[in-house]
Formats: C-alpha cells, sequence, structure tokens
C-alpha cells in the first residue's frame, strides 16, 4: 500500500526554456517554479564576466565543463569540471568564468525564500 501519491516529470532538452540571460550568460530552465515552487534546475552557458549575483534561495553550482570564479567579500573562489559549490540564500558574490554549470535553487528560482 502506497501512502504518498507520485508524482514526476520528465523535461526533454528540446522542452526546456532558453532564456538569454545577458550577451554572454544563456540559462536552460529544465525544472521551474511551474511545475516545483520547491527546486529549479537549469544548465548555464558563461562567458566571461558577468557581474554580482544576490540569491534569494540556497543554490547550488556543479561545474559541468570549464571554470567558474565567484568572489565572496574579496575571497576568491575557483571552480573545476567537476566540482560543486554551495550557497546559501542572502548571498552576494561576483561570478564569471568560461563554463557550463547546473545550477539547482531551494526553493525554485524566482520564487522568495520565506524568512
Amino acid at each position: 500500500m502506497h501512502l504518498f501519491k507520485t508524482m514526476y516529470k520528465v523535461v526533454r532538452k528540446a522542452e526546456a526554456l532558453v532564456r538569454q540571460v545577458s550577451d554572454n550568460k544563456t540559462a536552460t530552465n529544465f525544472i521551474t517554479k511551474e511545475i516545483s515552487p520547491n527546486v529549479s534546475l537549469a544548465v548555464i552557458d558563461n562567458k566571461g564576466f558577468y557581474g554580482e549575483v544576490t540569491v534569494e534561495s540556497d543554490r547550488i553550482y556543479y561545474i559541468v565543463s570549464g571554470k567558474l570564479s565567484l568572489e565572496f567579500s574579496g575571497e576568491k573562489v575557483e571552480l573545476n569540471e567537476g566540482d560543486a559549490c554551495f550557497i546559501s540564500h542572502g548571498s552576494s558574490y561576483l561570478l564569471s568564468g568560461d563554463c557550463k554549470v547546473v545550477t539547482v535553487d531551494q526553493p525554485a528560482f524566482g520564487t522568495k525564500k520565506q524568512l
């Protein structure tokens, strides 16, 4: 006997929402707040310096390829292929690098975390 209803959603690459965030940053959104307000997943292609980011959700970056540089209050963190980084909500940092990263936000990107 199952106590919980099973729910799943497959999102094929052709169905993902592609957003041109800036001239040098593209986000391919697979799991969005419309699918689940609790978590989102996107693949980001970044080329060069993006700028300052302030996250409203807890965020995880997983580096698929290339190098990602993050700078937190003057402390620079270099991430390479296969590395991951957790960033807590409310954090601000500078982002740069030529890379492809998987980004997971909890709660989903575009929903504000209730404090």
